[in-house]
Formats: C-alpha cells, sequence, structure tokens
C-alpha cells in the first residue's frame, strides 16, 4: 500500500485507498490477523433502513449520513462526520412531525419521550442488554438456590430513553462546534438514529 499522510488532502491517485487505520481493525485468526474488508466494514451499515413511512426529505438526509460513513473506508476521520449528520437526521425528524422550526433539539426529544413515540423496549440495544441482565440473573438465582444463600434483588429497569436525551444533542452539538472526537465505528449513531427515526414514522421497512 502506498504510504501517504491521511490526516491531509488525498493524493488523487491514491483516492481508492482505504484509510490506513483501517488496517488495524480486523480478527484474529488460527492464520493470523486479518484486517477488515470493506465488504465487511459496508455491511452493517447496508443493514440499516429506514420505514417507509419515513419523509423523503428526512430519508434523503439520513442516507446521506450513510454514504459518508462508507466513504469513512477511504478518509477515517468521515466517520464523526456521518455521526453528525446521523443526529441532525433526527433533529430533521422531529420537525418535520411537529412542524416546528424554533424549539430546541433537547426539547423535541423530551416531548418525543413525553408523547410516546419513543420507547425504551422499541430500541435493540435496550432489548440486547435487558436480556443479558435477565439471563445472568436467573444465572444467579439458580446459584444462590445451590448455594443456599439469600436470592439477589431483581435487575433494575434501564432507561435508555434518558440516557439518549442527553447523549444525542450532547455529541451533536459536539461535532457541530468543532471536535477532536474520533469514535472507532459509525454503526452506532447510526442504528440509534434509525430506531428513533423509525419510531417517530412507524410503518414497513422499505427505504434501502
Amino acid at each position: 500500500m502506498a504510504e501517504f499522510n491521511a490526516e491531509y488532502l488525498r493524493p488523487l491517485e491514491l483516492m481508492q485507498t482505504p484509510d490506513p487505520r483501517w488496517s488495524t481493525f480486523g480478527l484474529l485468526t488460527p492464520s493470523g490477523f486479518e484486517p477488515i474488508t470493506l465488504e465487511q466494514y459496508a455491511k452493517p451499515i447496508q443493514e440499516i433502513r429506514l420505514n417507509d413511512s419515513v419523509p423523503e426529505p428526512v430519508v434523503i438526509h439520513f442516507e446521506t449520513a450513510k454514504n459518508i460513513a462508507l466513504f469513512a473506508w477511504h478518509v477515517y476521520r468521515f466517520v464523526p462526520v456521518a455521526e453528525l449528520y446521523a443526529f441532525i437526521s433526527i433533529e430533521l425528524a422531529l420537525r418535520e412531525k411537529t412542524d416546528n422550526k424554533t424549539v430546541p433539539f433537547k426539547k423535541l426529544l423530551q416531548r418525543s419521550i413525553d408523547e410516546g413515540w419513543l420507547s425504551n423496549e422499541r430500541f435493540s440495544r435496550w432489548q440486547r442488554i435487558t436480556l443479558h441482565h435477565a439471563l445472568r440473573h436467573k444465572e444467579d438465582l439458580e446459584l444462590a438456590k445451590m448455594l443456599e444463600i439469600d436470592p439477589p434483588e431483581d435487575p433494575q429497569y434501564w432507561d435508555y430513553l434518558s440516557v439518549l436525551k442527553e447523549y444525542i444533542p450532547y455529541f451533536r452539538n459536539t461535532y457541530a462546534h468543532g471536535s477532536t472526537h474520533l469514535s472507532p465505528w459509525p454503526y452506532k449513531a447510526l442504528e440509534i438514529s434509525a430506531e428513533i427515526i423509525n419510531q417517530l414514522y412507524p410503518g414497513s421497512e422499505a427505504n434501502a
């Protein structure tokens, strides 16, 4: 692979070259370290889709975020740009739904929670972690019974929305006003944003 400074403007002859930082991402296999391929990197991005009921301007905005994430394969610092665009897609979706162009983003998120448009149970991350806690609790109960000790307390309910309503506006503003923060992957922001938008506009999945 030709060497170049990935932090600066790419030479034209190397525009199709992956950002060298991706070569450090991969899996350890019996035959050694295998760097991630473009196909492996792109697959999670391709699988994130919006419902057919989502307004077209929101779809186009979010697809732009996905394209930026995809092209981060060539420019690693496109990752936070993709995240910013994904979070702004949520804001656009909320403004389209409420027909309100002036209320701050954070207040619109709070309204979506108060109105019941969003719920913890419809987020895949909430489902995964809650299931993990439930399985772990079941194992702990069985162990307590075997050891004849007091059973553990039930797992506490995780209010994921209380985290998101602070996390999303914070990073949206941080990126928008300039930041050196660099996430390792764009997937989390894209997944969260798509799930929020799909909850705001429930319907069948169609937009690719």
